[in-house]
């Protein structure tokens, strides 16, 4: 109840309704077509149970478009219970029923939204592989300025290993000897 300037203005009464703990039948034995998809929320669903609603409702008198909008919302809220893919396989052993789904409004916006989903991924691993790529450049960058070339120290350490091996020397012999004369 809202009370605005002493009066009383608005007043609401509602029930809360745990569709888990009322049975299917309920909403299935009643003409509101509208009301079926909700069966699949329902006490006593199954996936099965879940084909034979849609079923029901591609033999329902209403036009062919709400046909395929109430089956996708069926799909829809089935999904909250149970795991979607065998929700669809099960879908798609029935040909009529498969293609009324996929063509429904609801499956329109499963495409879009899992369009966004990939696009925004896709950003995200380019983006990712985009930082390595720069870093890896950045750390090759850093090692050249400050080793030098790392080709011509690479070639150069190859080159000398190989003329000291053949000698039979140390490899690093150059360097020993050039340190030893040096010292007084």
């Amino acid at each position: 109840m809202v009370v605005w300037a002493g009066r009383e203005d608005l007043r609401y009464a509602f029930d809360v309704v745990r569709l888990r703990e009322v049975p299917a039948g309920r909403v299935l034995e009643t003409p509101y077509v509208d009301l079926w998809p909700l069966a699949g929320l329902m006490a006593g669903a199954t996936v099965d149970s879940v084909v034979a609603v849609a079923e029901r409702i591609t033999a329902a008198s209403v036009p062919s478009p709400e046909r395929g909008d109430l089956a996708g919302l069926l799909v829809l809220l089935a999904g909250i219970r149970f795991p979607p893919g065998a929700l669809l396989e099960a879908l798609r052993r029935n040909l009529m029923l498969d293609e009324l789904v996929r063509h429904s409004g609801v499956a329109d916006i499963w495409k879009a939204e899992a369009r966004a989903e990939g696009r925004a991924e896709g950003r995200a691993e380019g983006r990712d592989e985009g930082r390595d790529e720069g870093m890896r450049k950045a750390f090759l960058l850093a090692l050249q300025e400050r080793l030098g070339s790392l080709d011509e120290e690479l070639r150069g350490h190859r080159e000398g290993r190989r003329g000291s091996a053949r000698r039979g020397a140390d490899p690093h012999r150059h360097r020993h000897a050039g340190a030893a004369s040096v010292a007084p």
